[in-house]
């Protein structure tokens, strides 16, 4: 029997119940969805906890809470369908997956990684990530799994896209807000004027020196490890390459800004060094990576979005018995 049509942006959807109570329903999806019928079971007469979200190619079936037999007419209010875009997908991670995620703020990339290595147990396989973000830093984290760990390197290579914002006047040890505060600097008589001209030298092939609280190794040991100690930390100059570099608002003591780069570049010295070549100071207070060669932050993942995905699909076929 049809307990419900519901009309969604993307077309109808119906309910059907088989058997007496709550047996199997189907969510039968209209050609507009382009997917296959998909059967949630419910078991003893109560909502089975372990497929509470349901996720086809284009629609997501959220039930909020357990449901009773007399549902007909209040289906609705147990279920919410959710057009998302078709990014969900049966995948191979033992063959390899590129798997774009949006890191969380205050997470290390490795964390991500940990997550999404955790969620893919008893599976053992190798996950990494093609390139660093600061634990401040949000953003496209590009996470590859199984055989195609082996192209790391090639991706980690590509051209960067970074939006954020610094704030002029004072400057950190760590060029951004992990640090406090060390100096600050009188910014009544710095124009707007000033602060666009100054972009035109951080453009092209520039020298920086990484900051002394990065992930640089030198000597087997990374800077931070060294600063955190309080110890003497040895910078080495590299060159970069900047092919824009443009300011989107001044509204001091803040500025935004974005900026495309090569692999490598900090943009916490880019920050600083911005500040320096004002006679002044700047450190970076926000920071999110949106591209990263040809793959932006707008098609990426949630972290949790994708792990909760991977259990659901392990949880499926387990039951199954796939």
């Amino acid at each position: 029997m049809i307990l419900a049509d519901i009309k969604t942006s993307s077309g109808l959807v119906q309910f059907f119940l088989t058997g007496a109570g709550l047996g199997w329903l189907f969510i039968s999806l209209g050609d507009k969805f382009n997917t296959e019928k998909y059967i949630i079971v419910f078991k003893t007469g109560k909502f089975n906890q372990r497929v509470a979200s349901v996720i086809t190619n284009n629609v997501r079936a959220i039930c909020y809470s357990n449901f009773k037999c007399d549902i007909c007419g209040a289906l609705t209010a147990f279920f919410d369908l959710i057009s998302v875009p078709n990014k969900f997908r049966d995948f191979n991670f033992a063959e390899g997956e590129l798997l774009l995620v949006n890191k969380p703020y205050r997470w290390t990339s490795f964390d991500v990684v940990g997550k999404i290595r955790n969620s893919l147990k008893p599976l053992k396989l190798k996950v990494g990530h093609a390139g660093t973000l600061d634990p401040l830093a949000t953003g496209l984290l590009l996470i590859c799994t199984g055989k195609l760990t082996k192209q790391i390197d090639t991706y980690q290579a590509s051209e960067k896209e970074y939006t954020g914002t610094m704030i002029l006047g004072a400057t950190t040890p760590s060029y951004d807000m992990e640090t406090e505060v060390g100096q600050t600097f009188d910014i009544g008589n710095i124009t707007t004027e000033q602060i666009l001209a100054n972009c035109a030298q951080f453009t092209g092939d520039i020298q920086q020196y990484p900051p002394a609280h990065s992930a640089v190794k030198i000597n087997g040991e990374r800077l931070y490890e060294k600063a955190r100690r309080g110890e003497e930390v040895e910078q080495r100059a590299r060159f970069v390459s900047i092919s824009e570099f443009e300011l989107t608002r001044i509204a001091l003591p803040e500025i935004d800004f974005r900026v495309v780069c090569s692999k490598g570049t900090y943009i916490r010295s880019l920050v600083h060094d911005f500040g320096r070549t004002l006679g002044n100071g700047a450190y970076l207070s926000k920071l999110c990576r949106t591209r990263s060669g040809e793959f932006k932050v707008e098609d990426a993942y949630e972290v949790m979005e994708l792990v909760n995905y991977i259990r659901e699909r392990k949880a499926t076929v387990a039951e199954s018995g796939a």
